[in-house]
This record gives C-alpha cells, structure tokens and sequence, in this order.
C-alpha cells in the first residue's frame, strides 16, 4: 500500500530531484510513478529515466560513469597518461571505471590484458611490476645470476626474484637444502655453511674448534656449531666447572674462574694471592673477591689511615693516599709538619692543608724579602732549591734578564737560553765552539723566563731533539739545544711569532 509521502507530488517530497525535471512540472507526479521523463542534471547533460528509478538514487549516467561523453568523462579526457598505453581501442569510447578488458602496451613494449578500471586503480605493466616473468627482463637468472647458479633441479629463467615458491639449491660446497626464491633473493644462504645447520666435519663443534670441544663436560661437541646459543656445562684443564654459550666459548670467553671473574677461594681470592695486602682490607672479608674486582671497599693500612677505593687499584700498585702524599693529613704529612722551615717562607696558602711533595706552585719570600714562585716539591725534594736571588749561580727571576739564540757549526746545533749576566754567559759558551745568533735584552726577569719556556715547549711540540743522547750533560744549557736537521729557525724574532702562533694564551704581556 502507497505511503502517505508517496501520494504527494515529486516536487515537495524530493525537491532537490525536482529541480532537475526537464521540461515538465514535478508537481504533478508522484514519486513512484514509472513515468519516463526527461532530465537535466546540474552540468547539463540530458538523459530520459523513469521518476521512480530517479527516487531510488540513480543519476545522471554521464556523470556516474555509465554512459561516455567525449571531452568530460571518457579516459582519454580524465586521464590522458593512461590513455597513451591503450593498443588498438579508442580510449575515448570508455570511461575510467568500466570493467571492459582492454589490450594495453606500456613504455618499454610489454603487452598484457587488463580491465580499464584496475588500470586506473593504479594496476601498471605485470612484467615491469614483476608479477609476469620474461626471460632476459626480470626472470631470476638475469637478476641474481649469481644466486642462479645454485638453483638445483630448475630452471632460474622460469620465476621471478620474489616468488614464494620453495626450490632446492646447492651451493659451492655441495650442501644441499630448501628455500623460496624471495628469500634466497632477500640474503639467506645456505644453512650449513651460515651455522644454522650441522653437517659433522664440516661446521661442528669438535670440527672447528678441537681444543675447545677438549672442555665439553656431558655433552657431544658435534652436535652444536660454533655459533649456538645453547648453554651448555664446561670443565676447564684445572677442573673448574661451569656453564656457558657455545658461541661465547667460541669467541673466547674462558674459564670464569681462571680468568677472575668468578671467585674460587684458595685459587683466585684476595686472600690466597696477595695475603699481605689482604691484612689492610678493613671490614669485608678479602677471600670473596678477586684481586682484578672493580668493586670499591675500606682499607686500612699500617699507620691507621683509612680510604675507600677499588680491589684491583689496589692489586695494581696503588698505595694509601696519604702515605704516598696523595692527600694531607694534618700531623702526618702536611708541610708544616715535615718541613716546618719551608712553611715559614709560604706566602699564600695553609702549610697544614699542603702536602709536602705537591707540584702545585706557591709564592715564597726568603729571610732577605727576596719573593719568587716555585713548586713544593722543588723545594722540599732532594735538590731542595732555595731562593733564586740569594743562590749563587742559576737565574734570578727577580733580577734583569736577557734571551740569547745560538749556533754550534760543528755540532750543527742551535741552543736557546736566559742569563742575568750575558757577558759571562756567552764567554763560557764560547769556549765550547758556540757562536751568538742574537742576543735580546734586558728585560723582566720573571717574562725572560716565561719567553724561554714557551719557546722549549713549542720547540718540544714542533720536534725538535731537545737533551738528545749525544750531547745529554756534556755543557750546562744542554737540555735547551737541539739539532738543526730536527727544527731549524734563523732569530729570536722567529722563535718568539712561531711560539706566539703556538700557544699565544701561555704568554705574558
């Protein structure tokens, strides 16, 4: 029975079909009516259907690809790079979207059949997308000829790269196994020869590695490989057991306990290795670790001196850090305790907060006033240097000073020096067979010293064989002299603008 909405007129129940009547009045149908009329849709195409067919959705047949117009919806039109490919049809006859098959051809001249729609969903050339083999194009053989030459039993010609069937191959070996041509294609290889797969007396175990497979403890060497990561039991030659990978043995791990990584008490412990240093553990027990541990425990050594470090430090010479002037203790091993008459003259720091043999440089000021700079160590070692100024011989960074260049033509050498007394300096050199390049001064003292320094350092980097074997304590400034052939320079002004390029920030306005 009709619906009330199917008794009234097309023009109110579907007004928007309405507006395409063309030439007639919607409303004066029905929209169930099987009249055919005539229609107009909003690109002004024409076509005659029935109102009813109209109702239930069907449009206009150009614009929904039923019907062609050439110029708005035929392939050629809407997609003109495909069209290029049609062999023998006009692609102006059909639309994108049918599903009539057509031949096709594409730029390099392969020839298939396929519908227009799958086309223009994007279905390209079979043999140039590798879905259709052809021989000498895209086969298997001509694309991995190396890999063909395995295939065994077939032929490589027949499949693509990427097929999914599995065939048999041998390789250059001999072995003999299964895969699909996509993953032979993909890099997998032959089994046995990649230790996936034992062959005994190729790849085993006790074939590769004989020593090795010695060690094996309630087991069959030949049937793992090399590269296994089974675990499996091990006695070593000292009758140690323990369980372990295959392919790590392989890659050389040994014996934990032989090498020190696990502890065997009476065999690798503190204790029973170094029981003299074992008395200063202070608080754990030295026979559950090993002397070459990484772990950090308390110490105490002889004088009462406690200190936390590492067990292997300690095995590999390091000593109490303050009986080895590593840290002050007050009392002990400060400056004013150990050389109280050195202290006196300390300028600007805590003699009870120093260690006696530091390399940290201080100011001092002797008995006389006389003020310098010098490490603790110079002063407090075996040399023990006093003040500069009030020695009688060395340079006195307090005093003039003056930077001489010279050439030994002999020796075929050139030395750099400082002296507060040129005249005498250069007399004495002179005597050796040394002749004066330059001579460049006087000037501050304490800057002649820093020139000749920077100089030594720069000469050291550039390469030059500063206190060579041959002429090492044969003349006093030897330790300043070097051969030509390592670094030659012809002034002081050379010297000083090559040191300036090398370490400008070290220097002294």
């Amino acid at each position: 029975m009709p619906s009330k909405k199917d008794k009234q007129p097309l023009s109110v129940t579907h007004p928007e079909l309405a507006k395409e009547a063309d030439g007639w009045d919607p409303s004066t149908v029905t929209p169930g009516s099987g009249l055919r009329k005539e229609w107009r849709c909003v690109f002004g195409h024409h076509w005659i259907s029935d109102i009813n067919s109209r109702k239930k959705g069907n449009g206009c047949p150009v614009c929904d690809g039923k019907k062609v117009l050439v110029g708005f919806n035929d392939l050629a039109s809407v997609n003109p790079e495909l069209a290029k490919q049609a062999l023998n049809w006009d692609p102006k006859q059909v639309t994108p979207g049918s599903n009539l098959k057509r031949e096709w051809v594409c730029d390099k001249g392969h020839r298939w059949i396929s519908s227009i729609k799958e086309r223009t969903r994007g279905r390209g050339c079979p043999v140039c997308n590798g879905n259709v083999v052809q021989a000498g194009l895209n086969d298997f053989e001509t694309l991995e000829p190396e890999l063909a030459k395995q295939a065994f039993g077939w032929d490589p010609k027949t499949v693509r790269r990427s097929s999914d069937s599995i065939k048999d191959w041998m390789c250059e070996h001999g072995h003999q196994w299964r895969a699909s041509v996509g993953k032979r294609s993909a890099g997998r290889n032959c089994p046995v020869c990649v230790g996936k797969k034992i062959l005994i007396g190729f790849n085993d175990l006790q074939t590769l590695e004989p020593e090795l497979a010695l060690q094996a403890k309630g087991w069959d060497p030949r049937t793992v490989t090399r590269g296994s990561n089974s675990k499996k039991d091990w006695v070593c030659k000292l009758g140690h057991l323990w369980n372990a990978r295959v392919a790590g043995r392989a890659n050389g791990d040994g014996c934990p306990v032989c090498t020190g990584q696990q502890v065997l008490i009476g065999f690798n412990d503190l204790q029973s290795l170094e029981p003299e240093l074992a008395k200063q553990a202070h608080g754990w027990d030295p026979s559950t670790v090993t002397p070459g541990s990484g772990l950090r425990k308390e110490w105490r050594c002889v004088f009462g001196h406690h200190w936390v470090t590492t067990v292997a430090s300690r095995s590999g010479g390091r000593s109490c850090p303050v009986c080895a002037g590593q840290q002050v203790l007050t009392g002990f091993n400060d400056l004013a305790t150990t050389n109280p008459r050195l202290a006196v003259e300390l300028q600007n720091g805590d003699p009870t907060k120093i260690v006696a043999g530091t390399n940290k440089k201080y100011r001092w000021k002797c008995e006389s006033g006389h003020n310098w700079v010098a490490t603790v160590h110079s002063r407090s070692g075996l040399s023990g240097r006093d003040c500069p100024t009030c020695a009688t011989s060395g340079f006195d960074p307090n005093a003039d000073g003056w930077l001489y260049f010279l050439t030994h033509p002999k020796w075929q050498m050139l030395q750099i020096g400082i002296t507060n007394f040129p005249d005498n300096r250069l007399r004495a050199h002179k005597k050796l067979g040394w002749e004066l390049i330059e001579l460049r001064g006087s000037m501050d003292g304490l800057i002649a010293r820093k020139w000749e320094t920077a100089i030594l350092r720069m000469l050291k980097a550039k390469g030059a064989d500063l206190s060579n074997n041959k002429i090492a304590g044969k003349f006093d400034g030897y330790s300043e002299a070097w051969s030509k052939s390592t670094f030659e320079v012809k002034s002081i002004k050379e010297l000083m603008r090559l040191t300036e390029e090398y370490e400008e920030p070290n220097l002294g306005d």
